[in-house]
């Protein structure tokens, strides 16, 4: 995680400002890739505006970089 280097360097401007982008990027993750309907994360497009309803390795990405909400 770059916010624990910044930490361990003592840069603490850094710290938090890279804290603040990986609590924006987990929030947009929720909201654009988590179904509620399949219960996992799926693919957006942006084109249309919409989550793409089929099931990929890429849905397991959230987990392994443990940005999965709290169930």
């Amino acid at each position: 995680m770059i916010a624990k280097g910044y930490q361990l360097s003592n840069n603490p401007v850094k710290e938090t400002e890279y804290r603040t982008l990986c609590v924006n990027r987990k929030k947009a993750i929720e909201k654009y890739c988590w179904s509620n309907p399949l219960g996992f994360y799926v693919d957006y497009d942006f084109v249309l505006n919409q989550q793409l309803d089929k099931l990929t390795l890429a849905g397991i990405k959230p987990l392994f970089l443990q940005l999965a909400k709290d169930t």
